[in-house]
């Protein structure tokens, strides 16, 4: 019996693996673990870090979301340099059409959820595979945690106070996740709930909640035909008064003393022409 390291993404793989598990355990008797098993906490990447050192074997779930997933290539790197042997599987042939070089080279396993001489074969071509040295001693550098563009985007909720553009820029940016995930028919669960935070967050505006509430209801229809969310242009949010913006004016020019006694000489000029009498002046 082999202890199984099972690396997987979970935005495309999940459903998969939990099939491909069961065949490894049940089927196969390896002792199999995957990251599902980690409970919630600060110890997550630890835990991980800790299975992959402790496995005799590394298997992946080749896939593109695997090649485009932070922690997916954090884990293989460090399965990599502990020397653990790699198993690349390819699950009901989505096998991704550019490979890295370095990948190419491991003899892959074919694998299908739904035939199971399929995981016959894959449990007798696990039985083949040469063992995994010890440690080296000492450890590689152990990768640090992975952090995804969702923690950064989502790094402001944790304020009290949020700026409009802060409201904005989370709100377009996760718009533009869901569009991405309707497209590819890839789960939602946690664009679902971030955008759960972000609508119940204390300073959030009523126009980006409502906005907010639209792409929720949206992403619970997401079983039938689904529009595009609409990416609209800001605008004011009708709870809060925009705050005053301060144009520049052209300073008024200041009028010197003699210019009001040049005034006042002519009003008078003006009156001694209507009054006929003109003194001395002479024009």
């Amino acid at each position: 019996m082999s202890r199984v390291f099972v690396s997987y993404s979970r935005d495309e793989d999940a459903a998969a693996v939990g099939v491909l598990v069961d065949d490894l355990s049940i089927g196969g008797g390896h002792d199999v673990w995957y990251d599902r098993q980690v409970p919630a906490g600060q110890a997550w990447w630890d835990t991980i870090l800790q299975s992959i050192r402790r496995c005799d074997v590394f298997l992946f779930v080749l896939s593109d979301a695997f090649l485009s997933s932070e922690a997916c290539r954090a884990e293989l790197e460090y399965a990599e340099r502990l020397a653990k042997v790699r198993v690349p599987v390819v699950v009901a042939g989505r096998r991704p059409v550019i490979v890295p070089k370095a990948l190419g080279t491991l003899q892959e396993i074919r694998y299908d959820p739904d035939d199971k001489r399929s995981a016959l074969a894959m449990i007798e071509q696990m039985r083949g595979l040469p063992s995994s040295p010890g440690l080296p001693d000492p450890l590689p550098t152990p990768p640090g945690v992975p952090t995804s563009y969702l923690d950064d985007l989502l790094a402001p909720l944790d304020k009290p106070v949020l700026e409009l553009s802060e409201q904005r820029e989370i709100v377009a940016e996760l718009k533009l996740r869901v569009n991405q995930r309707l497209a590819s028919g890839k789960k939602l669960a946690d664009l679902h709930d971030a955008l759960e935070r972000l609508r119940s967050h204390s300073d959030v505006r009523a126009s980006v909640r409502d906005e907010v509430e639209d792409v929720l209801g949206i992403i619970r229809a997401r079983g039938g035909a689904v529009e595009p969310v609409a990416e609209t242009s800001p605008v004011l949010m009708p709870d809060r008064q925009a705050e005053p913006v301060e144009a520049a004016t052209a300073e008024k020019p200041t009028k010197s003393v003699f210019y009001y006694i040049g005034v006042g000489f002519v009003i008078l000029v003006v009156l001694a022409i209507i009054s006929g009498d003109c003194g001395g002046y002479a024009f």
